[in-house]
This record gives structure tokens, sequence and C-alpha cells, in this order.
């Protein structure tokens, strides 16, 4: 769902500090629409591809969106994986410690409770994120092979 960001995120005021950021982290932030309008587009392709994936915090988080999915996977983990992935990530980006920290405690876990944990619910599978299952990954691939549609190249 990156490719989608709007090029100008709303801003809004942390619940906690009332300091203003622009905001990556609601759906708002969201060119829903086109999304939308490109998974259409691809499933009505005549030499559509096999998988269509649409990866994102907030793919299963609107309700248009959900009902274009035939299979909903939550990838679930704990508060720390996920500030240690957005330090190594923001770091590499140029952000300090302090500004990744400080807007993480005072926006995105906010965020994260209001929209993207509620989301599990609307999932039809919940995987652990911090510990890969080959089991996991198992059940996902083997429900891809029996719902993908066949092709004429193969048996």
């Amino acid at each position: 769902m990156d490719a989608y960001f709007w090029p100008v995120k709303p801003r809004t005021a942390s619940p906690i500090t009332g300091v203003v950021y622009d905001d990556y982290n609601l759906p708002e932030s969201f060119d829903l629409a086109r999304l939308i309008d490109d998974v259409d587009a691809l499933c009505n392709r005549a030499d559509r591809p096999q998988v269509i994936l649409v990866e994102g915090l907030m793919a299963l988080q609107d309700a248009d969106l959900r009902t274009r999915l035939d299979l909903g996977i939550f990838v679930d983990a704990q508060s720390d994986e996920r500030i240690v992935r957005r330090l190594k990530r923001n770091i590499a980006r140029g952000l300090s410690f302090d500004e990744i920290a400080t807007y993480f405690l005072d926006s995105v876990r906010y965020r994260h409770q209001e929209y993207v944990e509620p989301s599990r619910w609307h999932a039809d599978i919940v995987l652990n994120g911090t510990n890969t299952s080959d089991r996991g990954i198992a059940l996902v691939a083997d429900w891809v092979r029996r719902h993908a549609p066949a092709r004429d190249d193969q048996p």
C-alpha cells in the first residue's frame, strides 16, 4: 500500500502531546479509491496474474477493499519488534533515534491500536510475524495453490 500514499499526508495532533505530525498511519493517508481501481483492473484483465497481493498496515481496515480479497492475512508482531524494525528503517533514512521514538510513542502506537489491531478481526488467518512458522507458510501456500485460477499452460 506504500505506493498509494497521498503526496500530502493528513496532519494530526498527537493525542498525548498535541504535537502536529504528517500522519502516515491513518486510512485517509492512502488513495484507497485508486488502489481499489487498480485491484479491479488487474482482476478483470484477460491475462490476469495468478495471485494478486495487497500488502500494508491498512489492507484489512477498509471494508470496500476487503470485499475484493479472497484471503485476508494479518501478520502479528509484538510492539517491541515493530519499534525495532521502525528504528532500523528510519535510522537508515537519516532520522535520529529520538525523532523515531518520539513519533512512535506520540502517534504510531495509538494509530496501531485504533486501526491496525482491530483489523485482525477481519483476517481469515493470523500469522506470527515474530517467529515465522513453516506450518503457517505452508497453509497459505496450499490455499493459494487450491484457489488460484487454473492456467491453460499448467495441469
